[in-house]
Parts: structure tokens; C-alpha cells; sequence
């Protein structure tokens, strides 16, 4: 069995998918190569690069049927984007955690600058 490249399997869901956003897709895509086991590190950017290649040259445009959205499907995507919106409020409250260390490092700095002292 051939595997599909990532570009092959992107291209495969914008046929399919034509109304989903780039954004939608790049989920598609990652759910079912998720679900191959497999990695990548594909981006929106990539997404639009193949669907503005396959409008600029059709003989890139792969003929397929329809992906047909199964509840597993869906599942799989609810559950990826659950894990990436845990990631993000993660990454979130660490952004939030190291500006107000900073924040304080500064208000320090300027107490002592101006002899004053601030309680821990």
C-alpha cells in the first residue's frame, strides 16, 4: 500500500471540503493523520499554498468522492481541538505567569532605585 503524502491527503480534503476554511482543513488533516499514526508539522499557510496551487494549475487537483464525516470523525476533531484549547490556556497562563514576574522584577528595580522597599 502507497502511503499518501501530506500534500496529497491536504489536497484530497479542500476537494472534498470545499466550503471549510483553511483553518478547518489543516483540523481535517491533522485528525486523519492522527489517526495514521503519523506526524507533521503542516500549517494555515501550507493549506492555502495547495488550494491556491490547485486553482492556479487544475492538473493538481485530485479527483476523490467525498470524505464522508463519520461520528468517529467528528469525535477524533473534538477531541484534538479539546487538547489544542488545553495547550493554548496552558501556554496562555504561563505568558500571563511570566509578564507579571517581569512586571514585578521592574516594580522592584524602581523601588530601589527611588530607596523605597516593598513588601514580599
Amino acid at each position: 500500500m502507497q502511503v499518501k503524502s501530506i500534500g496529497q491527503i491536504a489536497r484530497e480534503l479542500i476537494v472534498a471540503n470545499p466550503q471549510a476554511s483553511n483553518k478547518e482543513v489543516l483540523a481535517m488533516l491533522q485528525t486523519e493523520l492522527t489517526s495514521q499514526g503519523r506526524s507533521f508539522e503542516t500549517k494555515v499557510a501550507s493549506i492555502a499554498w495547495y488550494r491556491s496551487e490547485m486553482n492556479t494549475d487544475p492538473s493538481k487537483r485530485p479527483q476523490v468522492a467525498k470524505i464522508e464525516r463519520t461520528a468517529e470523525l467528528i469525535n477524533n476533531e473534538i477531541l484534538a481541538t479539546a487538547s489544542k484549547l488545553e495547550a493554548l490556556k496552558q501556554e496562555l497562563a504561563d505568558l500571563e505567569t511570566n509578564q507579571q514576574e517581569a512586571e514585578l522584577e521592574q516594580l522592584h528595580a524602581l523601588a530601589a532605585k527611588l530607596g523605597l522597599k516593598i513588601a514580599e
